[in-house]
């Protein structure tokens, strides 16, 4: 809507002018862009699992300020995918919001990247220069930090820990993985230096360097912790306890581990 578009627009002591009507039109659409949605770009693998997939997606297509009201939601979600559909190791089909290098072309754009997990061996193999997905996340958390108040975050849910560690994002923080890939994580995270790999439901490892926070989660079931740990960052404790309660998920939040 324009101005031009509404000549006749009167107020108690006269006509409003053109340009009155535009500076309103101004203020809502600022207003608009300030509540937003979180903007998450959700990474799809063949043979990744199907929960690991469906949890961070699940809670975070809840959340919403006030729940249960669609105009208020927290978190907008973009499913990314090297091919146009993905095949879970459960053998679920998903069609790709977009491409990676779609995806690429506009990361900047991204507050948050959400990595699933899968089978030990599809792990390893996707962790490799050249492959797409962990070029994307590479890229991502390379990305320059942010003037603004909105913090980038990257979250692995069970053995995606491994990719971010092969990636050397891991380097000097706490992390965590499925209880089953704890060693496996160990020996990922020796190349790229320090990392202290703890048994724990989520880890908030807080920011790197430049200024990105990192979050990784246990497995399976631990994703849901670790993503109500996200929501509760971006949109507070009420939101995020709102989420476990339709989730009817008993969120594990004391079993997590947050580095001051």
């Amino acid at each position: 809507m324009s101005a031009s578009e509404i000549p006749h627009l009167w107020r108690v002591d006269g006509p409003i002018t053109l340009d009155e009507v535009d500076a309103v039109i101004e203020a809502i659409m600022t207003t608009s862009d300030a509540t937003s949605p979180i903007q998450v770009l959700l990474i799809m693998f063949d043979r990744m699992d199907t929960l690991d997939f469906t949890s961070p997606l699940e809670t975070l297509s809840i959340a919403c300020s006030p729940l249960n009201d669609a105009r208020t939601k927290s978190f907008d979600i973009t499913a990314v995918a090297a091919k146009d559909m993905t095949t879970t190791d459960e053998g679920i089909a998903i069609q790709r919001h977009v491409s990676i290098a779609e995806a690429t072309k506009r990361l900047s754009q991204f507050d948050i990247l959400i990595v699933p997990g899968g089978k030990m061996d599809v792990m390893m193999s996707l962790a490799a220069d050249g492959n797409p997905e962990f070029d994307l996340l590479k890229a991502f958390a390379a990305l320059p930090a942010r003037e603004e108040d909105i913090e980038r975050t990257i979250v692995s849910i069970c053995t995606g820990a491994l990719i971010l560690a092969a990636a050397g994002i891991l380097n000097g923080k706490q992390a965590t993985t499925s209880h089953l890939a704890l060693d496996l994580l160990r020996d990922a995270c020796v190349p790229a230096g320090t990392t202290t790999v703890v048994q724990s439901r989520f880890v908030d490892a807080g920011l790197s360097e430049n200024g990105t926070r990192i979050i990784t989660s246990g497995g399976l079931s631990s994703g849901f912790d670790a993503v109500l740990h996200l929501v509760e960052l971006r949109s507070g404790i009420e939101t995020a306890r709102g989420v476990e309660k339709i989730l009817e998920h008993a969120w594990r939040r004391d079993e997590g581990t947050v580095v001051a």
